[in-house]
């Protein structure tokens, strides 16, 4: 049994990776809150003064914020304003915009005093995918040759400088990929000026999966998956445990801690043509729980482990 260390999780108290993580951290000797802002401000409330509280009303004890050990971001949820009117649209988004304000300054309040995994910084690159690249790829990490542009022209000639073979996605997080073809440039034409898409390099080969805590991977894995798919994810057919290349592992370790993603999936993909592996995904909130009934493994007790690891640690992320 650990010290009864309190590791709060920000996220739904109905996602199963919440309620698993909690359980192997319980198991542990630990308080494991969830801090659940889907229903926020509704049945939840925050306090910053004259203390920091968090009070959820289904929940008998009131949360002091004062006294959380660490803290751990599963997700931060944000409405999408429905446009019924132009007036209620403009409020409703005022809304939203201070109920987000206030729930990120109030983990920006907690990671000047506690170890918060993964910091709001670090978890934005997943939205801000063009910036996560840039920043990659100006740091010498193997990403696919990646263009973002609103403009047509310039993404014809992207894609016909690699004679026809890119991708191209939104730059967000969970966005389908698909092939910049034909069909992709009819069906988005009027979009295209209006939004940037990524224009991404196709690479196809071997696929892999890979979850780093303190910037060790803790478990990786062969994909694999009906090619006629762009994307893994549509239709996985089975997954295999393996091991990386050394190389590849120390660029990929090199690669998350730049990017400050104490927990992480990865995922990599060795492409045939170039013979190199590229990294294509950097997720700071990687779904877990399939992936450990997959692997044979409990990642949610690795994460509990690991997390109070961190604590014991004074706040040292990185093993």
């Amino acid at each position: 049994m650990s010290t009864r260390f309190t590791i709060a999780i920000v996220g739904s108290k109905r996602d199963s990776h919440v309620i698993s993580l909690q359980s192997e951290l319980e198991k542990r000797g630990c308080r494991a809150p969830c801090l659940d802002f889907n229903s926020f401000p509704r049945f939840s409330i925050l306090n910053l003064f004259p203390d920091a509280t968090y009070d959820d009303i289904t929940v008998l004890e009131i949360l002091s914020l004062n006294k959380i050990d660490l803290l751990l971001i599963r997700g931060i949820p944000m409405s999408a304003p429905q446009p019924v009117s132009r007036d209620s649209f403009i409020t409703t988004c005022r809304q939203e915009r201070n109920r987000t304000m206030l729930k990120y300054c109030t983990i920006a309040e907690c990671t000047r005093k506690i170890p918060v995994i993964n910091t709001l910084e670090a978890g934005m690159y997943h939205r801000l995918k063009a910036y996560q690249y840039y920043i990659l790829h100006r740091n010498g990490i193997t990403v696919p040759q990646t263009l973002v542009t609103c403009s047509l022209s310039d993404a014809r000639r992207f894609t016909e400088q690699l004679d026809d073979l890119v991708i191209a996605k939104p730059n967000t997080s969970a966005a389908e990929v698909v092939m910049a073809d034909e069909r992709f440039f009819e069906l988005n034409k009027a979009i295209l000026p209006n939004r940037p898409f990524i224009f991404q390099q196709f690479v196809s080969g071997k696929s892999y999966r890979c979850y780093l805590l303190g910037g060790l991977v803790v478990s990786c894995g062969r994909l694999f998956f009906d090619r006629t798919h762009v994307d893994w994810r549509e239709k996985v057919d089975r997954a295999e445990p393996c091991t990386l290349d050394s190389s590849v592992e120390r660029e990929l370790v090199r690669a998350v801690r730049l990017l400050q993603l104490a927990y992480c999936a990865v995922d990599i993909e060795y492409d045939r043509k170039t013979g190199k592996y590229y990294f294509l995904d950097f997720n700071p909130g990687g779904l877990f729980a399939g992936w450990s009934r997959t692997m044979g493994i409990n990642m949610a007790a690795q994460i509990a482990e690991y997390l109070i690891e961190v604590v014991k640690n004074d706040g040292v992320i990185w093993r």
